[in-house]
């Protein structure tokens, strides 16, 4: 997929740059934006121009993969360079006593972060972000010397950024106070900013609705939330006629975070912080618009889901205009950006590290490699929905999950036996699970799937009962 082409992004003027500072890192997430509906990921309108034009200017990963269909196991595992089998945050860990998520069992210290470990080599690191499963919830906050949840409080062991003015981009709004007060232009800075946009519910300014939908748009369609998404999909109350509206509802919100990301970057240039950042746009998961008979994220492991976008720029450390074809996951982010900045000795220090270095590693390899993405069983979000759900609705979704990406194909292991195969190469979207009809290529990916399982000390079982909410 060539990357399409795209004015300047105004980024490329910089002074030198001092040989003995490392160069600054700046993450921006987009909270729940799978890769599709970005235009230089093939979709027909523009939703993305300041992406795109980073990723003309920079390396773009045509297939990415989250390591998690939803929010913890995928921030954890682009914080860690490590799979969710290994830093453990999915569905699976919440408490039986008190049915709540990770009160019991947190984000463990064990796992180094990028935040702790550029914090430690001499890096001020901040962390602003309104997605709660990031923070205080999960501890992944844990290892920022500044965390802004944009909410006023601070998680833990870490201290609030001042509070702005209000406006319509709080994110930049907080990023430009920490710089205006914090920021030390001696020191290398880490900042990471979760932009949760693009989140349900469906309800862009008029200024980007009026790009994508011409004409009425259902008021319920604006009121449909995480909460009351099935209720609306599985009871017949989300009508097939106005699907289309709903997913360019979707695609008006990528596109005003475009706006918002062009703004956090063009303010921090002005403050004479875009001199030498590498500069990474990535999602933590998609969502579902209807696909599969679902709405939201958290249900499934299907591309809707996992496919997010991938891009790096820096103008001397990124190659320009390229466009990466291999597959690659989140959890290669962390070992890239240890090398990117010099710290290849504190990477070889952490060897719960697998992800493979983005620039140099992976165009490198001459076979596949295993890119697994795990899901556990989804209670929370299926809590949530009830009562307007019935148990003969949601029971189905209560296993667990595994789904391993190879040379061209995808199959999905599921602790219930109902496992699947796609052929992700002419079928991008799984439509049509060829299980039964290639047995043999479906009996290979689970082998190497197990394989991968075993060598994290773990196997693969199923459920002798369905597992109760």
């Amino acid at each position: 997929m060539a990357a399409p082409k795209a004015a300047k992004s105004g980024l490329e003027a910089r002074r030198p740059v001092a040989s003995a500072k490392r160069p600054n890192v700046l993450i921006v997430l987009l909270d729940t934006a799978s890769a599709r509906f970005l235009s230089s990921y093939g979709y027909p309108d523009p939703t993305s121009p300041l992406m795109d034009r980073l990723a003309a200017e920079g390396t773009r990963f045509a297939y990415c993969y989250g390591n998690g269909p939803w929010t913890p196991p995928a921030h954890a595992s682009l914080f860690t360079g490590t799979p969710s089998i290994v830093h453990k945050m999915n569905h699976d860990h919440i408490n039986p006593q008190t049915k709540k998520m990770f009160d019991k069992v947190r984000f463990k210290a064990g796992h180094p972060t990028l935040a702790n470990i550029l914090g430690a080599n001499g890096y001020q690191t901040v962390g602003i972000c309104g997605n709660d499963w990031v923070g205080s919830k999960s501890n992944m906050c844990a290892g920022f010397q500044t965390w802004d949840n944009l909410r006023g409080s601070a998680g833990p062991a870490a201290e609030a950024a001042p509070k702005p003015a209000k406006s319509a981009n709080r994110s930049a709004e907080r990023a430009f106070a920490w710089a205006d007060a914090k920021y030390d232009s001696a020191k290398p800075f880490f900042m990471f900013v979760n932009y949760l946009t693009p989140h349900l519910r469906r309800d862009p300014p008029e200024k980007y609705r009026r790009q994508f939908v011409k004409g009425r748009v259902p008021k319920y369609l604006h009121e449909i939330s995480s909460k009351n998404c099935f209720h609306y999909i599985w009871n017949g109350l989300l009508k097939k006629e106005d699907m289309p509206i709903f997913n360019r509802l979707y695609a008006a919100l990528i596109r005003q975070t475009d706006d918002q990301i062009g703004e956090l970057l063009g303010g921090l240039k002005k403050r004479g912080m875009m001199d030498d950042t590498i500069v990474i746009v990535c999602a933590d998961h998609g969502d579902e618009n209807g696909e599969h008979n679902l709405l939201d994220h958290q249900l499934c492991v299907y591309n809707t889901l996992i496919h997010v976008p991938l891009i790096f720029w820096h103008p001397r450390l990124v190659p320009a205009g390229r466009v990466e074809e291999k597959p690659v996951q989140l959890s290669d982010v962390a070992p890239t950006v240890l090398d990117l900045v010099g710290l290849k000795a504190e990477r070889k220090r952490q060897p719960q590290m697998e992800g493979l270095n983005l620039l140099t590693e992976v165009p490198a390899r001459k076979s596949p490699r295993p890119i697994v993405a795990e899901h556990g069983v989804p209670r929370l979000i299926i809590r949530n929905a009830l009562p307007d759900v019935s148990p003969e609705q949601y029971e189905r979704y209560l296993r667990r999950l595994k789904a391993i990406v190879w040379d061209g194909w995808k199959y999905i292991w599921s602790s219930d036996g109902a496992d699947e195969l796609y052929d992700i190469g002419s079928d991008p979207m799984e439509t049509t699970n060829l299980i039964r009809e290639q047995p043999k290529k479906a009996k290979d990916l689970a082998a190497r799937l197990a394989k991968w399982v075993e060598a994290h000390g773990e196997t693969l079982e199923r459920d002798k009962k369905r597992p109760k909410l």
